[in-house]
């Protein structure tokens, strides 16, 4: 082909750049939509349209795109309730599975690198505990009102102890009928136990059992449950070839403080229904018997040491009971009732009547600033170059 002569043209020189800000509301059990004033959540997106146009030509062009915010952190626990030291008792609790924790349709109630004998096979036994489905939970209560009808203690309508033991609700404990079972929402180790069936032991735990066996891999944030929840490394090396080194406790307060932009508070007497988001508690916590979080904004723990929870408490969110150093321990007693999950670096023991249901809860909070960790990504499928779809 022969050669030929370009023709210089004008490129734009008139653009212009809009950007929408979208503060958005994520209330439990409705869409994120664009509120002035979001009555939860923390969440912002930007839609930006640019306009351009060339000089001498009679044309232009739009096109948009939308950024938003996400974090890459999230503090939940996957089972209602976790436990790194041993399980004494459990009452006449209700824990309610989370209904995929071993993936769709494997649900999980208990993870302990220890002996849980719901079904009292074991030399201690767990008392009345029953664990179920949500469905068997609600009894007749709509879903729509798990957090609200139920979250009244003394409510007979909820309940594991409701349930059949034929039922497909029912999953372990003592159930209707005077019939135990441990299934396999149990996930402990001792030595492949279960009724009706056996029910192999787990193979992984962040930490390590009661007899000193590393249960953990070789990723760095698996040594112990603050590292697993929270998503950190927080032990130094032993001899620079594995994770099993002393606990840097100091490293956990800075990391939940600075990092991930914890509010402080010297005890838990202050808590309430108007606490939410993450929450680290440096001295002693004796829950006060009230309300605390809610529903569409729930509330992420941090203790330090011993935590006894009892009364008609009621908590919407996620209690971690960390181990700064002197040991820590979970009591619960009384009609409490946790909407969330339990995560205990200690030995558990409960008496009464103790509901843990399982609901996903993490640390976003409104009002306050954005985590550290929260980061900006394009939203898949928001560019459009024609100004017809906007």
């Amino acid at each position: 082909m022969g050669g030929t002569t370009g023709t210089a043209f004008n490129v734009a020189n008139n653009t212009k750049v809009a950007a929408l800000l979208c503060r958005l509301d994520t209330t439990v059990g409705s869409l994120p939509s664009c509120q002035a004033t979001p009555s939860t959540g923390n969440r912002i997106a930007i839609t930006m349209v640019a306009t351009a146009t060339v000089n001498g030509e009679n044309a232009s062009a739009q096109m948009k795109e939308t950024w938003g915010t996400y974090s890459n952190f999230s503090a939940q626990a996957a089972l209602p309730l976790v436990a790194s030291g041993l399980v004494h008792g459990l009452g006449n609790a209700s824990i309610v599975a989370a209904p995929n924790a071993g993936g769709y349709g494997i649900p999980g109630s208990i993870w302990s690198p220890n002996d849980i004998s719901i079904d009292g096979s074991g030399a201690s036994g767990v008392g009345s505990v029953s664990t179920c489905h949500l469905g068997g939970y609600l009894g007749d209560v709509p879903v729509t009102e798990l957090e609200t009808t139920c979250a009244g203690n003394g409510n007979t309508g909820c309940g594991c102890s409701n349930v059949d033991a034929s039922s497909p609700d029912a999953l372990s404990g003592h159930l209707q009928g005077g019939t135990t079972y441990e299934t396999s929402d149990i996930l402990d180790v001792d030595s492949n136990h279960g009724s009706p069936h056996s029910v192999p032991d787990i193979q992984f735990f962040p930490g390590q059992t009661s007899g000193g066996t590393w249960m953990d891999t070789s990723d760095p944030t698996d040594d112990n449950l603050f590292e697993w929840i929270f998503n950190t490394d927080v032990t130094g090396a032993a001899d620079g070839t594995d994770n099993h080194g002393a606990v840097n406790y100091t490293a956990e307060v800075n990391y939940l403080t600075q990092d991930l932009g914890a509010e402080t508070v010297a005890d838990c007497s202050g808590l309430d229904a108007s606490s939410t988001g993450l929450i680290y508690v440096s001295g002693a916590c004796d829950l006060p018997n009230t309300t605390i979080g809610s529903p569409d904004a729930p509330v992420v723990i941090v203790t330090s040491g011993d935590v006894t929870l009892g009364g008609t408490t009621t908590i919407f969110g996620m209690l971690f009971i960390r181990d700064a150093g002197a040991g820590a321990s979970f009591t619960g007693h009384g009609n409490a009732t946790v909407f969330g999950s339990v995560v205990a670096e200690g030995e558990v023991n409960i008496t009464g009547g103790l509901s843990i249901v399982y609901v996903e809860a993490s640390s976003g909070t409104p009002g306050k600033k954005l985590p550290k960790t929260t980061r900006f990504a394009r939203l898949p499928g928001s560019w459009l170059d024609s100004s017809s779809g906007f």
